[in-house]
């Protein structure tokens, strides 16, 4: 396992049916220790007692809820998600540490993000960059009356009050595509058709030069 596993970026390791650590890739050590020595044969609940077998989904002493598959371990600025797989006929169990320590940042960032937009109580869309909506605030659902749920997957075209003419939306889809924001005003429709008038702005965001998202 180790000559193969140590080409792997993730943390891996190898237990046997005591629950000894008997092989550790090189990401392994580079996280959790310097020598391979001290790591083997350590028992894995001495290691890391927050984060013991019987806690780790796929392990045969997994006693959690079955719905849940992985759990997150912290180890100094570092974020794991844990997964293991017991070896059928070999009493071992392996268990594969996924770096997760950008991705749980963004999910901050992003958690963050919603929770000041909805205390805000502004009206905010987000969509991919084909106008897909994958994101609606709660002051969107105030001024609508349409759910996240009901948003979602659906362009901004759904709250057209049929007023506006063609050229008016291949100005505004125009000058976003192009890197630009619009600012304007809209007359839409609500969920309960009545029509309301939005004061607008739409900023595209850029990645290399393209939109990929408004």
């Amino acid at each position: 396992m180790v000559d193969l596993a140590d080409h792997n970026p993730a943390p891996l390791f190898r237990l046997n049916r005591t629950g000894n650590i008997i092989l550790a890739n090189q990401s392994a050590l580079e996280f959790f220790q310097k020598g391979r020595e001290p790591l083997l044969a350590q028992f894995w609940d001495r290691l890391f007692p927050n984060h013991q077998l019987h806690q780790i989904p796929g392990s045969r002493e997994y006693d959690g809820p079955p719905e849940v598959n992985s759990i997150d371990m912290h180890i100094d600025t570092y974020c794991f998600t844990l997964m293991a797989k017991d070896l059928p006929g070999h009493d071992l169990t392996d268990i594969y540490c996924a770096n997760v320590t950008e991705l749980r940042k963004q999910e901050l960032k992003n958690n963050l993000y919603t929770k000041v937009v909805d205390a805000a109580k502004e009206s905010v869309i987000l969509t991919d960059n084909n106008g897909i909506i994958f994101f609606v605030s709660q002051g969107f659902t105030a001024l609508t009356g349409y759910s996240l749920c009901e948003a979602i997957g659906q362009t901004p075209r759904f709250l057209k009050s049929g007023i506006h003419s063609k050229d008016f939306y291949f100005g505004l889809w125009n000058t976003i595509i192009h890197g630009h924001t619009w600012v304007g005003e809209v007359l839409n429709k609500k969920k309960n058709g009545d029509h309301f008038t939005a004061k607008v702005t739409i900023a595209p965001l850029m990645e290399e030069g393209k939109p990929v998202a408004f």
